[in-house]
């Protein structure tokens, strides 16, 4: 069996975020939950192996915009997944058009998820290819 998939959920309020962690729990991938935006700058320098992360629009000191460009400042293509507890046509255009990878509300079912976190991964895979090679 392969390695897990390592995703950060960084949100400060419990629901609807909770039962998207259940789902990816169920789906095998390995969940770290980071609280705000200070949290996910230090966990984005300090650590390494994170390969997605799902996002609450609003945090306590931030918003999605500033986890999008954290995670941006990341060396490798690190998808970011905005959710919403509504549906907010504006909201995500505006995520998709500034660079967030999706844009996902409740109900959390597991096809859906399972679809975002496997696209998402192919297109990590696919930018790790097309990174330019260095010659020593």
């Amino acid at each position: 069996m392969g390695e897990k998939i390592k995703a950060v959920m960084v949100y400060d309020q419990r629901d609807p975020s909770e039962a998207l962690k259940n789902v990816l729990l169920r789906l095998g991938v390995a969940v770290r939950h980071i609280r705000n935006c200070y949290e996910a700058s230090r966990h984005f320098r300090e650590s390494s192996g994170t390969e997605l992360v799902f996002t609450n629009k609003n945090l306590s000191d931030g918003t999605w915009e500033d986890i999008l460009r954290l995670a941006q400042r990341s060396n490798s293509f690190l998808p970011v997944v905005v959710v919403s507890r509504l549906l907010d046509t504006d909201l995500c255009l505006k995520a998709l058009e500034s660079g967030a990878f999706n844009f996902i509300t409740p109900p959390f079912l597991s096809i859906d998820v399972a679809n975002v976190t496997g696209s998402a991964m192919y297109q990590k895979l696919v930018s790790r290819n097309l990174q330019p090679a260095y010659i020593a």
